[in-house]
């Protein structure tokens, strides 16, 4: 028998986090040992704290195992048994090079360790000594997956043209395994279902980072044909900086859920989730597909996201509840939000969604690499 060890640096309302929870919901429900080890101790206003009761249903044991180096490893040292397999899934580099080292320093007691890891940026987005570190750590793994085609397609470029790269992963591909959403969290669909005023509200989850599109949000709210439009703003902190962007009417239809899960989020009918994102001239592979696409499409919310980032999901492309635009054509892009935000939900394309996202095929994925 193996015990599933999911590590995480946080738990705060992020990408990694919501994956690295949905993992141990999904491994729970299959009847499987499961815990989570976060380097960070618990805050307010993170998951922890906003998904407690979901925490506690499952009975998901989550330990802080202690920010410095030599903490964790005690922390390892005392956790890992000998007569038992680990199966460790790291979404931190750093946890992936202390578990590494733990096997080190005594091979023939931790041999019974698998280690696990899952990148979650574009090295494109990593400064130049920051993206070493990450491929210099990643290289401590025994398997090592990409959450999207583009930062696989990003990282075989590198390594094919770094020499180091090349010895550091010459018999250690990375290879694919989209992220997924645990259904069960997720708000009731049928409140979605051509209720609501049915008036157009634009939606815009996540951080106020500069390449997830928020200021093209922002000008999409301020056209003149879109001036009954309210705007929803999810965000995990009270960041409210880019309202200086923004003109006293448009303020006016702003509202916000500050620090909320998407369980708490009550979807309407004419709800349009706006992901415009940006990586700049200089990104090659582009991933326009996140997680919060995926819960709002698992919902029946549909999604405008940048053209050309389907690779991931080419499921996707050609359905209603996920569209692909050209930002730049404002005129085309508003009489698209137009449409979909009138658009009633096809029942049997929400099923094959939510049949897609789930998470399940996550999780059976890492399975097969158990045995």
């Amino acid at each position: 028998m193996y015990k599933i060890v999911i590590v995480v640096q946080n738990l705060k309302i992020g990408g990694f986090q919501r994956v690295a929870l949905d993992e141990a919901y999904a491994f729970k429900s299959l009847g499987l040992d499961v815990c989570i080890l976060t380097l960070e101790p618990f805050m307010q206003n993170e998951f922890y704290i906003l998904e407690g009761d979901l925490i506690k249903s499952y009975g998901l044991e989550i330990t802080f195992v202690g920010q410095t180096r030599m903490e964790f490893l005690k922390t390892l040292i005392n956790f890992v048994q000998p007569s038992m397999e680990y199966k460790f899934i790291c979404h931190n580099l750093r946890g992936t090079v202390l578990i590494k080292l733990l096997k080190a320093f005594n091979p023939r007691k931790h041999n019974n360790i698998l280690i696990i890891t899952v990148i979650h940026q574009l090295p494109a987005l990593s400064s130049y000594i920051q993206r070493h570190k990450r491929f210099l750590y990643a290289s401590f793994s025994d398997l090592l997956f990409a959450y999207s085609k583009g930062v696989k397609l990003d990282w075989d470029l590198r390594v094919r043209d770094n020499v180091i790269y090349q010895q550091l992963f010459r018999n250690k591909k990375i290879n694919i395994l989209r992220n997924g959403v645990f259904l069960e969290r997720l708000p009731n669909i049928a409140d979605n279902v051509n209720l609501g005023s049915g008036d157009l509200r634009l939606l815009f989850l996540g951080r106020n980072t500069g390449w997830k599109g928020i200021q093209t949000v922002i000008k999409i709210g301020e056209d003149p044909s879109l001036k009954t439009a309210h705007l929803h703003f999810i965000v995990p902190s009270n960041d409210k900086s880019f309202l200086r962007l923004c003109s006293e009417g448009l303020l006016r239809r702003i509202s916000f859920q500050i620090g909320g899960s998407i369980s708490s989020f009550k979807p309407n009918f004419g709800d349009v989730h706006l992901y415009p994102t940006n990586y700049g001239d200089s990104v090659k592979f582009i991933e326009s597909i996140s997680l919060n696409c995926l819960e709002m499409a698992a919902i029946g919310v549909p999604s405008l996201i940048s053209s050309g980032g389907l690779g991931t999901w080419p499921e996707f492309r050609g359905l209603s509840l996920i569209r692909e635009v050209n930002w730049h054509e404002m005129e085309e892009t508003i009489e698209l939000i137009k449409q979909v935000s009138n658009t009633t939900i096809d029942p049997v394309e929400l099923n094959y969604i939510r049949k897609i996202v789930n998470i399940e095929n996550h999780v059976n994925i890492l399975i097969s690499f158990f045995d």
